[in-house]
């Protein structure tokens, strides 16, 4: 039963990645699956000319930066492979993350705004669910915008706090 999850699952993904690209497999795809196209229309839809020029607005990625979002995106969509933009030459179609993204330094998630470290360092602390299942906290470095594949994506680069000295540790009420 879990290996036949799977299957829908990676299915799923599988279908995703590929229903709107242009391509007669995308039109095969759209034919066969009806009810996926409904709920990738609803989201809207950028042009590639739109997607160029909204990255092309942006500053240029340090290369460990820009490796982490590569790495990031290639997990994240496994049945889309993002290459490096040096990988030189690019064979046709292939899908080259773009080395610039928009810098953001405030944002609203349910009702909370965020901001970056520099902007307000309250606004910039956060706590998340680790895959381990334990909770972490961390201050907001910076965030990036990029439009890929039609889909704007928020990359939010985030920094451990710093721990106590020693010294300064020996008078922590949380320790206990």
């Amino acid at each position: 039963m879990l290996r036949q999850i799977c299957r829908c699952g990676r299915l799923s993904g599988f279908i995703q990645g590929y229903i709107n690209t242009d391509s007669h497999f995308g039109a095969v795809l759209k034919i066969l699956f009806p009810d996926t196209i409904l709920t990738t229309m609803e989201s809207p839809i950028i042009t590639p000319q739109h997607e160029a020029q909204h990255n092309s607005k942006g500053k240029k990625l340090s290369s460990k930066l820009y490796d982490s979002i590569l790495t990031h995106v290639n997990m994240v969509w496994p049945n889309t492979f993002f290459r490096h933009h040096n990988n030189l030459p690019h064979p046709p179609n292939a899908h080259i993350l773009p080395p610039m993204a928009v810098p953001t330094t405030h944002i609203t998630h349910k009702g909370r705004s965020y901001s970056t470290f520099s902007m307000h360092s309250g606004g910039s602390s956060l706590s998340y669910l680790c895959r381990d299942g334990t909770v972490d906290a961390r201050f907001i470095v910076s965030m990036w915008t990029q439009v890929l594949m039609g889909v704007s994506c928020l990359f939010i680069i985030v920094a451990p706090h710093a721990l106590l000295s020693a010294d300064d540790m020996v008078y922590s009420p949380y320790v206990s």
